[in-house]
């Protein structure tokens, strides 16, 4: 999936849709090195819960 360029330095893209649950996300690219990070997804509506 393409990232954009935010121009600060960051880049990003968005997924709707996916249940609450932890993720591996993993970045490359030509040039880069591969970068894993652990990614949460939470329904706000359960916090409290």
């Amino acid at each position: 999936m393409p990232l954009t360029d935010l121009g600060d330095g960051w880049w990003r893209t968005e997924l709707y849709d996916l249940p609450p649950a932890d993720y591996r996300v993993t970045i490359g690219g030509d040039g880069a090195r591969p970068v894993t990070d652990v990614v949460s997804v939470v329904d706000l509506t359960t916090l409290g819960d």
